[in-house]
């Protein structure tokens, strides 16, 4: 399996070839519409779960290799959002 940064540039070599812009405003769209398919399918309405979920990750990191936002970033955000709670916060 590729790693995520592997990912992002095969994600956005696809999104080139096919004529997918990711500049903000479409692929804000896209992604939004990913979301709400993902969504959908989650509560059983069309779509396997599974499937929706890796476009919404297609685009996500489409977007973040359009923008040159570094995947180590993002997850190193993620990571400290996951952390636990320190001293007296819940």
């Amino acid at each position: 399996m590729a790693n995520l940064t592997q990912l992002a540039t095969l994600a956005l070599d696809k999104c080139r070839r096919e004529g997918w812009p990711r500049d903000w405003s479409n692929g804000g769209a896209y992604l939004h519409l990913e979301s709400s398919e993902f969504i959908e399918a989650l509560r059983g309405k069309r779509g396997l779960p599974e499937d929706e979920a890796a476009d919404v990750l297609f685009v996500l990191l489409s977007m973040l290799e359009a923008h040159a936002i570094p995947i180590d970033t993002v997850l190193g955000k993620l990571q400290a959002l996951c952390a636990p709670p320190t001293g007296g916060e819940p």
